[in-house]
């Protein structure tokens, strides 16, 4: 599935138990982003069933937890992690192995500028169709505006 589809479904209101967005194209990434959050949210209640993280010197576990917690007044829970390309290589096996089996009730979204697809996390990503890649359009795809 490409970007603008999964930004389709999921301004539908479907979302996905993982994603991992990676890519320099900020614009799709961001749409990507506010799309998941509100199809997973969906009129819950905000603040209690969405967590940011950052990616330097995180805990797989720390993510993990957050994801595996059950929704609070909501059917489902928003888990965002900027930068996961920062985190340290030895979490990555832990979150391969959440990929592998996410839980159904969240929508865990990975950010990241450039993920190793030799690393076991980028490995995971791809097997479970999970990786979304935003690269700035090519002049073929850009809009004729003349």
């Amino acid at each position: 599935m490409s970007i603008d589809s999964l930004i389709k479904n999921a301004q539908a209101g479907k979302f996905v138990p993982v994603c991992v967005l990676m890519g320099s194209e900020r614009v799709r990434l961001e749409r990507a982003v506010a799309a998941l959050k509100k199809a997973a949210l969906a009129d819950g209640p905000s603040g209690f069933n969405d967590d940011l993280f950052q990616g330097q010197g995180l805990s797989a576990q720390t993510v993990i937890n957050a994801a595996r917690t059950l929704p609070m007044m909501a059917q489902s829970r928003f888990v965002l992690v900027r930068n996961a390309d920062a985190m340290p290589t030895a979490e990555h096996e832990a979150l391969a192995a959440y990929i592998a089996k996410p839980s159904p009730e969240t929508c865990l979204v990975l950010v990241a500028d450039k993920l190793d697809g030799r690393t076991k996390l980028g490995k995971a990503a791809r097997e479970a169709s999970a990786l979304y890649e935003c690269e700035p359009p090519r002049p073929a795809e850009m809009p004729d505006l003349a």
